[in-house]
């Protein structure tokens, strides 16, 4: 599956690259909203993962911001975030995201977590 990953911490991308890529996951990487928007929009991934805290419009603006895009809009979009208060998880949500994953996360159990997040977005859809 194409992946979209729209985070400004090179370790995460570094991590996101070497566990994803080596089950199989074509990769495409953003440091911004802004950025992310125009990958999302050339490349077209199947998820994309979208921290909530990146430079510029924030991740949850950005979600927004897809949601109205209609190019991009039916992308499955996967908020992956250290902002993990019970109104950061409700803003995620009201933001448009499909789901919530919280940093930090365990890099060897990520890929299993991010597929059973993945499975049940597509399940409820």
């Amino acid at each position: 599956m194409k992946i979209l990953v729209v985070d400004d911490e090179y370790i995460f991308r570094t991590m996101t690259e070497f566990f994803l890529d080596r089950e199989g996951h074509d990769l495409v990487f953003a440091a911004s909203g802004e950025e992310g928007i125009k990958k999302a929009e050339s490349h077209q991934p199947g998820l994309i993962l979208l921290d909530g805290k990146i430079p510029g419009v924030s991740g949850f603006k950005t979600c927004q911001l897809i949601r109205k895009n209609v190019k991009i809009k039916d992308i499955l979009v996967i908020m992956l975030t250290a902002l993990d208060k019970v109104g950061d998880v409700e803003d995620a949500f009201k933001s448009g995201a499909d789901e919530y994953i919280a940093k930090p996360i365990e890099a060897s159990t990520f890929p299993s977590i991010l597929d059973r997040k993945y499975k049940r977005v597509v399940d409820k859809r």
